[in-house]
């Protein structure tokens, strides 16, 4: 389920172009080797339109869990925009570690290739590479306890 969350936002991924106020234009795309920031199309029963989605890891003590984070990138009123709350979930719980790689090339006549950060402003990459690991189980067994001759008799003769 989570596999075909991730593919399908990835898949409507959109080269959104933000600005600052000196004119300066770059994709809202960041991609970091444990953090993917990038815009998306969300379905209307999660707010539908265009939104900031975020994957990162979040430490609460000893837990760690891979969670997603949206925020609509133009509310469509002023009422909207001041209820426009980034909204968090969790998506698998105990994770070990995220790690994102990012096939592409930066530009210039550097060949293609896979790099740990994504630092384009231009273009987003061409493929994606998504690692979780999971904390390896632990599991502690306290084996019931049998009183009956036969075992009082086995355990006499070890």
């Amino acid at each position: 389920v989570v596999q075909d969350f991730l593919r399908q936002r990835l898949a409507q991924a959109s080269p959104w172009w933000a600005s600052d106020d000196a004119g300066r234009q770059w994709l809202r795309f960041r991609g970091e080797r444990d953090r993917l920031e990038f815009v998306t199309w969300l379905p209307a029963h999660l707010g539908g339109g265009f939104h900031e989605f975020a994957l990162l890891l979040d430490a609460q003590g000893d837990r760690r869990d891979l969670v997603v984070r949206w925020q609509p990138i133009e509310p469509l009123d002023d009422v909207a925009a001041g209820a426009a709350q980034p909204v968090q979930k969790v998506l698998l719980a105990g994770v070990e570690d995220l790690e994102f790689a990012y096939y592409g090339t930066l530009g210039g006549d550097q060949p293609a290739g896979w790099l740990d950060q994504w630092v384009d402003p231009d273009q987003l990459p061409t493929l994606l590479h998504m690692m979780v690991r999971f904390a390896p189980p632990t599991c502690l067994l306290a084996p019931p306890v049998v009183r009956s001759p036969e075992t009082t008799l086995m355990m006499r003769s070890i």
